[in-house]
């Protein structure tokens, strides 16, 4: 009876003990998937791969997944993680895959470091109406209508036409992508980025909306041009110098409109052109009546002789020719005439006239000649009291060469761009006191000396 219960003890203490000398270590991978500030991401499929071992899972509430390998035992395996479908992408420098090798009863960790999507703002507008302001609809406008048109539309839109009749007309040659929501709220605001304000001059802000920036036809209208002699091409000016090859194709339409080819879009503008006989006369005369010739019918011709202003009003016929009287003072006279035309872009030729019957001397109401060295001597006196009056009248005579959009703003020398931002920041409220503001009207009515 002892021995029969000695044996049983032993039987139920090998039953106890036996499953502990059972296990075995194993060999497993565990993978976690982490965001930058170490928070566990859950639901991120991962798989793992190897000669003898192919499995996947799924991370858990603490990000992680364990593949235990230990029939597979030691070797080199590949462990994915797939974003796909998932709210999450990598962070930077992160991998797809990593390689990890593991020897027999031995566990590794492998971690993947993830963050979540941008959101992604929908750059499409199905259903919104695109109002593009009315001034570009007028009576004969041929701006092309965009409210009805859907988003796949908007996307290739084939000559895209702006126009403000009896001043100018852009139409592109390619199609443009006006899509974009982004897109769609300049054309709302189209005034601020293209300026079609007197005739013969158009600009567009092509920094600020290039979608716009493309390959058009732009012809300017309300004009009264009269085509000079043979082979004659208007002037076309790109940000106040010459066109030169970034337009082609010049045309002068039945003398109201220009049309031209652009590459691309900034200020253009037509200028003024004067013809001449000749830029070099000589002549036995006193009073010489010199004649010219003038494309633009609209201009207004000024006239300095000497760098003496003229006050002469120069009428123009309906060919282009007008007359200028010209007292001739001294043996050799140099008659500048100044054109500004009906885009405000100036133009200016040089006519020297020389009559040899003439003395390089002055004379007073007596008849008696007074020396010319005494003349220049006061002249250098009067230009010294002046204070640069001279300066400022050629600096004038310079910037008067400039769009009309820049007098809307009080400056004639603002680009496209600089005209939007000021435009932007005249919006913007005064916070002036109202102390303030009557001081500062005071100082705007001060005369400046």
């Amino acid at each position: 009876m002892k021995r029969t219960f000695v044996t049983t003890l032993v039987v139920l203490f090998a039953a106890i003990i036996s499953p502990i000398f059972a296990i075995t270590p194993s060999t497993s991978i565990l993978v976690y998937v982490k965001t930058a500030d170490n928070l566990p991401v859950e639901g991120i499929n991962l798989s793992i791969t190897s000669e003898s071992y192919n499995d996947a899972g799924v991370s858990d509430s603490q990000g992680k997944v364990t593949f235990d390998v230990t029939d597979a035992r030691a070797d080199t395996y590949a462990i994915t993680i797939s974003l796909s479908g998932a709210n999450y992408e990598l962070v930077s420098g992160e991998v797809a895959t990593k390689s990890v090798t593991i020897a027999d009863d031995e566990q590794k960790a492998v971690y993947f470091g993830v963050k979540e999507k941008a959101a992604v703002v929908d750059e499409t507008n199905d259903n919104k109406t695109i109002d593009i302001p009315s001034e570009f609809y007028s009576s004969g406008s041929k701006t092309t209508v965009l409210k009805d048109m859907t988003s796949d539309q908007l996307k290739a839109v084939s000559g895209f036409i702006i126009h403000k009749p009896d001043l100018a007309k852009i139409e592109f040659k390619e199609k443009v992508d006006l899509s974009s929501t982004t897109t769609i709220n300049k054309l709302e605001t189209l005034d601020q980025y293209v300026f079609i304000e007197i005739p013969g001059e158009v600009s567009l802000a092509s920094d600020l909306i290039p979608e716009l920036n493309k390959p058009a036809t732009v012809t300017l209208e309300g004009l009264n041009f009269v085509q000079l002699s043979q082979g004659y091409t208007p002037m076309i000016m790109k940000d106040d110098q010459d066109a030169g090859t970034s337009v082609s194709n010049i045309s002068l339409i039945n003398g109201d409109k220009i049309s031209f080819d652009v590459s691309s879009f900034s200020s253009y503008a037509v200028r003024p052109t004067f013809e001449f006989e000749e830029n070099e006369i000589e002549t036995d005369q006193t009073t010489y009546t010199l004649n010219g010739k003038i494309d633009d019918l609209d201009s207004q011709i000024s006239i300095y002789v000497n760098d003496e202003s003229q006050n002469l009003i120069i009428d123009i016929n309906d060919k282009g020719e007008f007359e200028i009287p010209i007292e001739l003072t001294e043996k050799e006279n140099v008659v500048q005439v100044l054109a500004i035309g009906a885009s405000e872009q100036t133009y200016s030729e040089v006519v020297k006239i020389t009559n040899p019957n003439l003395e390089e001397t002055v004379a007073d109401s007596s008849g008696m000649s007074i020396n010319l060295t005494l003349v220049f001597g006061i002249l250098l006196f009067a230009m010294a009291i002046g204070g640069g009056a001279g300066y400022y009248y050629y600096n004038k005579k310079q910037k008067v060469k400039s769009p009309k959009i820049a007098t809307k703003y009080d400056n004639r020398l603002l680009t496209p761009e600089e005209r939007v931002r000021l435009a932007d920041d005249s919006k913007k409220p005064d916070d002036s006191t109202p102390k303030e503001k009557i001081e500062h009207a005071q100082e705007e009515q001060t005369p400046k000396l």
